[in-house]
């Protein structure tokens, strides 16, 4: 008996050092969490790194991905949400309805008092009040917030730099930023100067969501009348709005799509990978997630699909792993294809 005990409590010491151990690394860790039952949806939050090793044990009823080294968790359905950091202890502690990932050392709070959105440090201290009717994350110093009907860029310390008058914006992204005036789309400088004049039609992207209109890799998607193309830095056409949909490019390729079926083009507007996937995402890690009929699998650049179509849903590869959906088990992947954890759905 006592020696079951000594050596229990070995194996315990020896699980909390390795997790120990993963604190003050540069791990990448995963959010899974473990159904007591099948008939359980409260289901327990955790983390694993990205060869499928335990790093935080499943206590939590919700858990994000993790950012800056912080991450969302909420302890109990419909409470609050605080942070952990990646030892899994709790940081800030759950008093937040809504909030957001940190980005910049700042996350964006909402304050059900005051009906507005703030920010807090990493110490969840509030730095920039809450104020604002819609509140992004930073980015190159800056962040789009809505006040008093508009739409304008404070700095860290809440000041506005770039006087709030815009109908729309989007974060800063290689130096630009997407907003929309008099009801046309340009592109101003993290001073506020005009980079590319507001000449274009409106994308339908708000506050939130900056994808499309957003520069990445030197060109952004442009809309003329239902069609889409690409503009470079200098708001000249690079290449011609003949899409349907348009997205960005990631590894010198971009997804476009032509009467509902899509493929991908090069910066140089050439198709590379035929037309032909009911969907399709960006690449990631060097693959790309692509739907045919009700399944999904993933191609390399070249077009060649390297993980078949068998799953129901997908996310981008990040740090070489997929979360993935099939009818019976969710999990984790490798870019080979292999699970490094599952569960029964």
């Amino acid at each position: 008996m006592k020696l079951t005990l000594i050596c229990l409590l070995f194996t315990i010491a020896i699980t909390s050092f390795e997790l120990q151990a993963q604190c003050n690394s540069d791990t990448f860790m995963f959010p899974v969490f473990t159904r007591k039952n099948s008939g359980d949806y409260n289901s327990a939050y955790g983390y694993i790194d990205a060869e499928g090793k335990k790093t935080i044990e499943t206590k939590f009823y919700y858990a994000s991905e993790f950012r800056e080294d912080l991450a969302i968790i909420m302890q109990k359905r419909d409470g609050n949400r605080g942070f952990i950091n990646k030892c899994g202890e709790i940081v800030i502690k759950p008093r937040f309805k809504y909030t957001s990932l940190f980005f910049e050392g700042l996350a964006t709070v909402y304050s059900e008092n005051e009906r507005k959105w703030g920010y807090i440090d990493k110490i969840g201290s509030i730095v920039i009040p809450a104020k604002f009717k819609k509140a992004s994350s930073f980015s190159e110093g800056l962040a789009a917030v809505e006040y008093e009907g508009k739409i304008g860029f404070i700095n860290h310390q809440g000041e506005f730099t770039i006087s709030p008058k815009f109908e729309h914006a989007n974060s800063f992204s290689e130096g630009f930023a997407y907003v929309v005036l008099g009801k046309k789309a340009g592109y101003i400088s993290t001073n506020g100067n005009w980079l590319i004049p507001a000449i274009f039609e409106p994308i339908d992207s708000l506050l939130y969501s900056g994808w499309l209109a957003d520069f990445k890799e030197g060109l952004a998607v442009f809309r003329n009348g239902h069609y889409y193309g690409y503009i470079d830095k200098k708001g000249e056409i690079a290449i011609m709005p003949i899409y349907d949909s348009a997205g960005l490019f990631s590894n010198g390729l971009a997804v476009v799509t032509i009467a509902n079926k899509s493929g991908y083009i090069d910066k140089n507007g050439k198709l590379v990978i035929p037309i032909g996937f009911d969907d399709a995402h960006d690449f990631s890690d060097g693959l790309a997630a692509v739907r045919k009929g009700k399944n999904w699998g993933f191609i390399d650049s070249k077009g060649k699909l390297k993980i078949p179509y068998i799953y129901q849903s997908v996310t981008d590869f990040r740090e070489n792993v997929s979360k993935v959906y099939s009818h019976t088990i969710q999990g984790y992947i490798k870019k080979n294809g292999q699970y490094i954890w599952k569960t029964k759905k």
